[in-house]
């Protein structure tokens, strides 16, 4: 059975989901969030919460959102781990830097060079108008799920 995993990438005011089921990119969805933080705390956890629901989903990749402690990004990303560790979801965190360096050789640097490489390999994400977090949480995704592939050793 192919695993599902939902990659969540959380910006100041976007939240962007990338489902996979096993290397195939499922379902991609960019949503815009209140200025209202509190309205934002709420909206978060819901809105991947149906995605859970949708596609029966059992892992979520994170990039976490290090030494942003006083941030909106990190006070809302801390409302999904909680919820996600309530719901006792298995949480795959994956920092910018392994990303840079498993995603190309040489190894990347920057953010835009990664936007990049997400749109060779997903040209429909580059057309669109939602912003640059789709394709962020569709690399984060594809890179867990290449990692679990490649991790597994038959029997």
């Amino acid at each position: 059975m192919k695993e599902k995993l939902a990659a969540v990438q959380i910006g100041r005011r976007t939240v962007a989901i990338a489902v996979f089921i096993g290397t195939h990119l499922e379902h991609s969805q960019v949503v815009r969030l209140s200025s209202d933080l509190n309205v934002a705390l709420r909206r978060v956890p819901a809105i991947v919460q149906r995605v859970l629901d949708q596609f029966g989903v059992t892992t979520v990749g994170l990039e976490p959102s290090i030494g942003q402690s006083e941030r909106r990004t990190a006070k809302l990303q801390e409302a999904l781990i909680q919820q996600l560790r309530n719901l006792a979801i298995a949480i795959w965190p994956v920092s910018f830097p392994d990303l840079c360096r498993h995603s190309a050789l040489p190894p990347v640097r920057t953010r835009h060079a990664l936007r990049q490489i997400a749109i060779n390999i997903f040209p429909a994400l580059g057309g669109t108008s939602n912003g640059k977090l789709d394709c962020d949480a569709a690399l984060l995704g594809l890179y867990i799920q290449t990692e679990r592939l490649l991790s597994v050793i038959p029997t």
